[in-house]
Formats: structure tokens, C-alpha cells, sequence
């Protein structure tokens, strides 16, 4: 049994799904790991290799030398992978509030 376009169900569910998708284009869109609220962390060992961190401080994602082992998720091989993942955490800083 499908369902009608006339019966009162299928217009709450069209107006549902209008509803929602009104919301998401007009709501900020928060795009951020729980990673790029991580200190930030060089590791621990003797390798050698450039990443990138997110710095909650300076709100940007900046370069630093990964020592090959340990650290923590807030590294990104490339700053373009750092700033998307980190994105709303750029543009939202405390100098500029959603609210």
C-alpha cells in the first residue's frame, strides 16, 4: 500500500522534509573534528615530516615538524585537509559569535 499525494500524511511528510531543508540552508553549517580541539602535540620520537595542526588560540591551522610516533589526531598532512576539517572552528572564533 503506498501512499496517496492527496492523504494528510503524505503533505505532513512534504512539509517535514521542506521544513528541514529550509533549516540547513539557513543555518551555519558546523564542520569540525573533535580533533582540532586537541592540543597541539609534536610526538615523540626521531622521524622528521611536516603537518599541520589547528591552534584554538590563533584559529588557524599552522605547520609544525612531526617526530614520527605518538602525538595526538590534531595533525593533518596537508592545510587544506586541516582547514576543512576544522572550518567553523576558523570562522566562528570568539572575536566573531554566532550568536
Amino acid at each position: 500500500m503506498g501512499l496517496k499525494p492527496n492523504t494528510s500524511y503524505y503533505q505532513f511528510a512534504f512539509f517535514v522534509c521542506l521544513f528541514l531543508s529550509l533549516m540547513c540552508h539557513c543555518l551555519p553549517v558546523f564542520v569540525f573534528s573533535e580533533s582540532c580541539l586537541l592540543p597541539f602535540d609534536e610526538g615523540m620520537c626521531y622521524g622528521y615530516s611536516l603537518k599541520w595542526y589547528f591552534s584554538n588560540r590563533k584559529r588557524a591551522c599552522l605547520q609544525f615538524r612531526y617526530r614520527g610516533c605518538g602525538g595526538n589526531k590534531n595533525r593533518y598532512n596537508t592545510k587544506q585537509h586541516c582547514e576543512f576539517t576544522c572550518q567553523s572552528l576558523r570562522k566562528y572564533s570568539r572575536a566573531n559569535p554566532v550568536a
